[in-house]
């Protein structure tokens, strides 16, 4: 795993106040998004929201029909739509998510993210939970601290799972319509858990966009990567701290996480660096976003032979890296990341999220 020197990227982020968003190299690798409360989703493409044609009861009543035919209990969706509404103040929310701030840059997302408190809130989190975390880590190849990374950022350890009901956030953005068939799917599969009985009614709270328990999955990721740690049984990501951590080692390594892998390194960028040149016009449909202020892969031998250099330990000059840069100067600090890089971005398709994850991991290995 490379170690970076947090401290001196907390000390940096504490004066930094300007934005470089308007610099060549943060347009082209690192686009300036403020991100929100993460989630275990892909980057969806999103539509323009639109007025559904029906009201929301009568629509209600159709999502109903459909989960029936896929074999829910009537007694499941009396339970989960009794005196369902819609909840305005979550479309306001979804809504109100703007795509850009143009003002905002990585240290000002470090400063809420990735402060000294929350370091060594991590540090005794670690080491209190140490044997379950070692187990995910023998069990899915994930390091243990990348796993708090995860759930540090994700909950703040577990403090700050949510509130909003679960159903009732995802049947209201199913039904406004921006991104109406991915909600969709998740409340069909959230209705599906709560038939299962892996969680009741009165306790599947979450975040607005219906992520929920300390890893913030959504439902279509509980039902694929949530693990029982003992064996048997329903998965508790709400209480129950192994079955958490083995839920994030599984979802990573499903992910494509490589055991025994780095993540990346900080890098210096030369001052003459030509940044037009690393381009890459082939970046995947999902996770678009992110990828597309990647440039493109080359080994490390090309990157060193460039002139760019590091305070770390370079891995092998054959291994395949991408430049993400953070901030728009030149010759600033910068990140070479790797394949497991990516897995972070399936969590959370923003690399300001990725980058603060793995960094909390580094500070409290």
């Amino acid at each position: 795993m490379a170690k970076l020197n947090v401290m001196k990227h907390y000390q940096k982020i504490n004066h930094v106040v300007t934005s470089h968003c308007g610099s060549i190299l943060t347009v082209m690798f690192l686009s300036c998004v403020v991100v929100g409360h993460a989630q275990a989703v892909p980057d969806p493409v999103s539509l323009p929201a639109a007025a559904p044609l029906q009201d929301f009861t009568s629509w209600l009543n159709d999502v109903r029909k459909e989960a029936e035919q896929q074999g829910i209990r009537r007694e499941t969706l009396d339970t989960a739509f009794n005196g369902l509404e819609l909840s305005k103040r979550v479309v306001a929310l979804d809504r109100g998510q703007p795509e850009v701030f143009v003002k905002s840059n990585f240290h000002r997302y470090l400063v809420r993210h990735l402060t000294n408190s929350k370091i060594i809130e991590g540090q005794t989190a670690k080491a209190d939970n140490i044997q379950a975390l070692k187990e995910a880590e023998r069990q899915f190849g994930v390091p243990a601290e990348v796993i708090v990374g995860i759930w540090g950022q994700e909950t703040h350890f577990g403090k700050n799972i949510g509130s909003f009901p679960v159903i009732k956030a995802l049947a209201s953005l199913a039904y406004d319509g921006r991104r109406a068939s991915m909600f969709h799917s998740e409340l069909l599969a959230a209705l599906t858990m709560l038939d299962k009985g892996d969680v009741g009614i009165n306790d599947f709270v979450g975040s607005w966009a219906g992520a929920f328990g300390q890893s913030q999955f959504m439902p279509t990721s509980y039902l694929k990567y949530a693990v029982n740690s003992s064996g048997g049984g329903k998965a508790d990501i709400w209480s129950d701290k192994a079955d958490v951590f083995a839920s994030i080692g599984n979802f990573l390594k499903s992910s494509g996480w490589v055991a025994g892998q780095s993540w990346g390194l900080s890098v210096h960028v030369p001052a003459n660096f030509n940044a037009e040149s690393m381009h890459n016009p082939n970046v995947p449909e999902l996770c678009n976003k992110a990828l597309s202020k990647h440039s493109v892969q080359r080994q490390i031998s090309a990157w060193k032979a460039d002139g760019f250099t590091t305070d770390d330990v370079w891995p092998a000059d054959d291994v395949m890296a991408a430049l993400v840069v953070p901030e728009g100067a030149t010759n600033t600090e910068a990140y070479l990341v790797l394949s497991n890089y990516r897995s972070i971005l399936s969590y959370n398709c923003s690399n300001f999220y990725a980058l603060s994850v793995l960094l909390l991991a580094d500070a409290v290995h």
